[in-house]
């Protein structure tokens, strides 16, 4: 009868361990990657939102963003305007989970909101905004979203702290 030595069995058990050890690391990856994907799409649902209601209604709209608790929402730009059908979500917080927001601001433009704890961006009446961006975090990885103001698509931009697959 043949049995392993402890020798073997060290080393049988170290590589299984180390093995693991990389699929964890993937797998953490993985789910940074797919927290800031539905981060992006929460937010980007959000702002089309903010879009139809300031087209159909007429009126501006923001989009605010508490940086350091990491939520969104939509308001009407004065709480008084009269004569608009109640929302039951407008104003209610949404919290992205899993995910840090790192700044939110202006593209080219003189505001300064990037080091801002709220930031409000304005929708117009026709949907339009100025153009901004949005970093997002999650775990070591970070992304940068742009959109152009007009079709409320968010784009990724940059890639920080990962590599392009």
């Amino acid at each position: 009868m043949r049995a392993f030595t402890l020798l073997e069995l060290l080393i049988v058990v170290t590589l299984i361990g180390l093995l693991a050890g990389l699929a964890t690391l993937s797998l953490t990856s993985r789910t940074d990657g797919a927290r800031l994907r539905g981060a992006a799409l929460q937010i980007e649902q959000t702002l089309r939102r903010g879009q139809f209601f300031a087209r159909t209604r007429f009126t501006p709209i923001w989009l605010e963003f508490d940086v350091g608790s990491n939520r969104h929402r939509l308001r009407r730009t004065s709480p008084r305007m009269r004569g608009l059908a109640a929302d039951p979500e407008e104003g209610a917080w949404k919290t992205l989970v899993g995910v840090t927001v790192g700044s939110v601001r202006y593209i080219d433009h003189r505001d300064g909101a990037s080091n801002r704890d709220h930031v409000r961006l304005r929708i117009l009446p026709s949907g339009a905004t100025l153009p901004w961006e949005i970093e997002l975090r999650a775990g070591e990885q970070r992304r940068m979203y742009v959109t152009d103001g007009i079709s409320g698509v968010l784009s990724r931009t940059e890639l920080i702290g990962e590599t392009q697959a």
